[in-house]
């Protein structure tokens, strides 16, 4: 495994996280590590992000494939035999994110790490379920706590945004499975 540290600006803490250095840096590499794969990049919480092949928002401003809640999105995908080399999880992970997004969808939004302790891990086994064996999952957010036990964690990004604000972790998370189904 291995982790590199950046330094960054604005780009990286705003909800446009895709817009960022980091992001892109970590895309990049998820995209060489499963170059060889075949599949779909699956975005559940894609906003104005247009990296993913197969994209969800909550959010129907956004010109994605599915505005769904993420959970029924990617439960969606898998009950279409959908298969996935990436699969991109950068939801909203911080209050403040969550505050401006829930503006736009004049609603609650809440802070996906810190809303209803099961669901966050039912969507990330669900994410899990639709990795090809190679596949990686990108996932941003404050912590590493792995996403799924079947998961390894291949590139951790440690990204500091300078001053007082939190650094963002972006860890890529390879399937070593050989399976599509991934256990509980």
């Amino acid at each position: 495994m291995n982790i590199e540290h950046m330094i960054g600006g604005s780009a990286g803490a705003s909800r446009d996280t895709h817009n960022g250095i980091a992001y892109r840096t970590a895309w990049k590499k998820a995209g060489a590590l499963t170059s060889a794969l075949s599949g779909h990049v699956v975005d559940p919480f894609a906003r104005s992000c247009d990296w993913g092949t197969i994209t969800n928002d909550i959010n129907s401003k956004y010109a994605t494939t599915f505005n769904l809640e993420a959970l029924e999105f990617l439960e969606k995908l898998h009950e279409d035999g959908v298969k996935a080399r990436i699969v991109l999880m950068d939801p909203p992970f911080s209050d403040n994110q969550s505050e401006k997004y829930a503006k736009e969808v004049e609603g609650e939004v809440p802070n996906f790490y810190a809303c209803d302790s099961g669901h966050a891990s039912k969507v990330f086994k669900a994410a899990s379920n639709l990795l090809v064996p190679g596949g990686i999952l990108v996932k941003l957010g404050y912590n590493t706590s792995r996403p799924h036990p079947s998961l390894e964690l291949v590139h951790l990004y440690v990204f500091n945004l300078g001053g007082m604000r939190n650094d963002v972790l972006i860890s890529l998370w390879r399937n070593p499975n050989q399976t599509l189904e991934l256990e509980d």
